[in-house]
């Protein structure tokens, strides 16, 4: 697995994907936690796929973990292709927010935001402690 930081049109199109969001939900940037719950619901509502949505969703939901951690955006590329995810600055760990959403949606779960963001931060946090990571 390869770690970049994001090049100017990654950060472009995760600053993109955030004003999406706040423009779907009528709200300033950065959106609260209500407002990525107000969007997933309406998604599972409305049941058709709405991919830059989707994506846009998954930024937002990042976001509300990056900015209670020390986690930082960046680009994977694996042998399954490439993603905007977060990781914990310096580590070789990620955490994939944009899949986590996708995934959900497409199941159809009922989600609480606030839960799944505590939960993932506990998660991840956890692993940084129980093993030792590469640096990146």
């Amino acid at each position: 697995m390869e770690f970049n930081d994001l090049n100017k049109a990654e950060r472009a199109a995760l600053d993109d994907g955030l004003s999406l969001a706040s423009r779907l939900v009528n709200a300033p940037r950065p959106l609260r936690s209500s407002h990525v719950q107000e969007l997933y619901d309406a998604l599972i509502a409305n049941d058709q796929t709405h991919p830059e949505v989707e994506v846009a969703l998954g930024l937002s939901f990042g976001e509300l973990i990056a900015e209670t951690t020390n986690f930082e955006w960046v680009r994977i590329s694996d042998e399954y292709g490439e993603e905007t995810c977060l990781s914990p600055k310096d580590i070789q760990l990620i955490c994939s927010p944009i899949s986590m959403i996708q995934k959900r949606l497409s199941a159809g779960e009922n989600i609480d935001i606030d839960s799944l963001v505590l939960d993932t931060r506990k998660v991840v946090l956890e692993q940084v402690e129980k093993a030792d990571y590469k640096r990146r």
